[in-house]
């Protein structure tokens, strides 16, 4: 998840893969291997689209990783399903947030006294 933040813009636009193609990814950088939780990860990126998103986005709702889970006869357990999307969604959402657990707003939409603008 955190090496799809960082690579995100680059990996839409094709840099990442002009860059890796030429060798100049440093090993660190590189795609890692998913093995078995690509599908997760894939479950996931498909499970933020019922996101709510109202000033900030919410978590993926409970319903919606049951539905997911029964719709497509996940042969995990519902448990262990769930388990690794909260882990996803959780570290999708703290990306978001600042250090003391507020979500970052931009600081052109605060006035001096910490409201925000009308």
């Amino acid at each position: 998840m955190y090496w799809f933040n960082k690579w995100n813009e680059s990996i839409n636009s094709g840099f990442y893969y002009e860059l890796a193609a030429k060798g100049k990814i440093l090993p660190e950088d590189l795609e890692p291997i998913l093995g078995p939780f690509e599908f997760y990860v894939e479950a996931f990126f498909e499970l933020s689209t019922c996101r709510p998103i109202g000033m900030a986005a919410g978590q993926i709702p409970f319903t919606s990783i049951v539905d997911y889970h029964r719709l497509f006869n996940v042969a995990d357990d519902f448990t262990d399903f769930l388990y690794f999307m909260r882990k996803l969604d959780n570290a999708y959402l703290s990306k978001g947030k600042s250090g003391d657990g507020t979500t970052k707003t931009d600081s052109r939409d605060s006035n001096k006294s910490g409201h925000a603008r009308k």
